[in-house]
């Protein structure tokens, strides 16, 4: 298991902009996806991939069947932003490991993301080393200790909700 997707630093010591919304009757995810909203405004997984607008956050916790696992049956949303700093883990593909040698990132580059196929982290999500093309994440700071990239959603991949 990976560190999953999470929000690490807010602008002015603030805290991270979250809400709490419903949750697509059909639809699962892990703590950590990136999410979007259906028509009616439920939370779905982002589908990643080509897919680089349309993210509304990242989950702050597991929705299993169209529920949080809370007692409202709602999952929090760490809202995308660029005032929003999350912390990430990188592979260099979809069923690759995670990554340890963080030397070819340089802050400011910009990257997609994935889900992984891999066993050990089958279903959660990464920023994607190999993914140049289809970006929504930016670099702004490399932790070689704990293997951890602080990125931002950048502007274009966003969706205001």
């Amino acid at each position: 298991m990976g560190i999953r997707i999470q929000p690490t630093q807010f602008a002015r010591g603030e805290v991270p902009d979250t809400q709490n919304y419903p949750v697509e009757a059909a639809t699962s995810f892990l703590r950590g996806s990136p999410v979007d909203a259906d028509a009616s405004g439920d939370l779905i997984e982002h589908p990643g991939g080509s897919t680089v607008t349309g993210i509304v956050g990242f989950s702050l916790e597991e929705a299993v069947s169209g529920a949080g696992l809370g007692p409202t049956g709602r999952v929090g949303v760490a809202k995308a932003g660029e005032k929003q700093i999350y912390l990430c883990q990188a592979v260099a593909a979809a069923a690759g490991a995670i990554m340890t040698d963080l030397s070819s990132f340089i802050v400011g580059e910009q990257y997609g993301m994935v889900k992984s196929t891999a066993a050990a982290t089958l279903g959660e999500w990464f920023l994607d080393q190999g993914d140049t093309t289809d970006v929504v994440f930016q670099v702004t700071k490399i932790d070689d200790n704990l293997n951890t990239l602080w990125v931002f959603v950048i502007p274009s991949a966003v969706r205001p909700f």
